[in-house]
């Protein structure tokens, strides 16, 4: 048996955690805010904390290589998942502020760390290049399939603003996790990781503009999804009027948008290439997002066709950056992989910041609007990439 094939169902087992893995997000990234305003903080202070956890992520993505090599990858991904199953648990049965935001900061850090975790597995079991994009493609749409399921979910899970079975049914699904990781990741080689060279990884950003263009086009869309997250909540339930119940089903219907990333991955690989894919993705993206400013109308289907589109030019950024930058880039190389995945906690702190001067010197609309014009920084990026076909 060749190394290629011992490698296809390392890739199946790492398609499965990702499902689960991405599902314990999908279902409570929409509902923090909630979460931490009944729990007493002032809502002044909300875009400080998401700034903490992920400032705090910045820091465990660093130091990551390093506990990797310490205490192993898949024993570390084991005691992650563990550790966020129990945090879960925490936040659907303990009151205390502190405790509270403690285990929160805990989940922001500790979902990066496993995602960085998932990317190295899935490389090293990605052997040919020409895999890369279907590969990537389908490991998406796995992660995909959760958020389409997780906003109802939750939404149904949290009605009446009762967090309590949201979190405890989030915690349990680290369960599988710890099962399935357990009894199939170690046929995965582990490598050695070496610690990030800030000085190297500075470097490959100045004198390759590939891997440059695709960075900034990957920062832009965190940056989108980090606004998101915090304002399309605010705006629904203040100004358009709709209840959490209403916002996940919204929310799931639009991520099914998400779902068309496994033909465009193939598409990627075969035939137009992802330079071509990622400027269109901007351009939906930018202008439905515009266009978000000039609907107040509370109709369900209106709102739900509006983020469809929105998702279609994400998922058009979302699957070309994540197939560029790993036919450029090695998922040994955690300089670089580590660096990727840190633009979600730097653009997640970024965005808060910039979104709570908006609010306050204009209102939460703006940003909607000024987040859409900023997507169209992304299109004279991706003209300068060369395309990897």
């Amino acid at each position: 048996m060749t190394f290629i094939d011992e490698c296809a169902p390392v890739r199946r087992t790492l398609y499965v955690i990702n499902l689960f893995i991405t599902a314990t997000v999908a279902l409570v990234t929409y509902y923090n805010t909630p979460l931490l305003l009944s729990a007493g903080i002032p809502e002044e202070f909300i875009g400080i904390i998401y700034a903490l956890g992920s400032l705090l992520g910045i820091i465990s993505l660093y130091f990551a290589p390093k506990i990797f090599n310490s205490f192993g990858a898949f024993q570390t991904f084991a005691i992650l998942s563990a550790v966020a199953g129990f945090a879960c648990v925490g936040l659907a049965v303990l009151s205390n502020l502190f405790i509270i935001v403690l285990l929160f900061l805990l989940l922001s850090a500790g979902a990066l760390v496993l995602y960085l975790l998932l990317d190295m597995f899935l490389e090293g079991s990605t052997p040919l290049e020409t895999e890369t994009g279907r590969t990537r493609a389908f490991f998406l749409t796995m992660a995909n399939i959760a958020w389409v399921l997780s906003p109802f979910i939750a939404g149904v899970l949290s009605a009446g603003g009762d967090f309590f079975y949201l979190y405890i049914f989030t915690g349990m699904l680290f369960v599988p996790v710890l099962i399935i990781t357990g009894v199939s990741l170690p046929r995965l080689k582990a490598h050695i990781y070496p610690r990030t060279r800030i000085t190297r990884l500075a470097s490959l950003l100045a004198q390759d503009k590939n891997v440059r263009g695709v960075f900034f086009a990957q920062f832009m869309l965190r940056f989108f999804f980090a606004i998101m997250v915090i304002y399309i909540p605010i705006l629904f339930i203040e100004y358009v009027g709709f209840s959490l119940k209403e916002m996940g089903l919204i929310l799931s219907i639009a991520m099914t948008a998400y779902l068309i990333e496994l033909p465009l991955g193939k598409i990627a690989d075969a035939y137009i290439g992802e330079k071509e894919m990622m400027i269109l993705g901007f351009l939906i993206i930018g202008i439905s997002t515009i266009a978000i400013v000039f609907i107040y109308i509370p109709l369900i289907w209106l709102w739900a066709l509006v983020l469809f589109i929105t998702r279609i030019g994400a998922a058009l950024i979302d699957i070309t950056t994540e197939s560029y930058f790993f036919k450029h880039v090695g998922g040994s190389d955690t300089d670089s992989v580590g660096a990727f995945r840190a633009l979600v906690p730097l653009a997640s702190i970024i965005g808060p910041l910039l979104g709570s001067v908006v609010v306050i010197f204009l209102s939460v609309p703006a940003v909607f609007f000024l987040l859409g014009i900023s997507m169209f920084l992304g299109v004279p990026t991706a003209l300068t990439l060369k395309d990897s076909r």
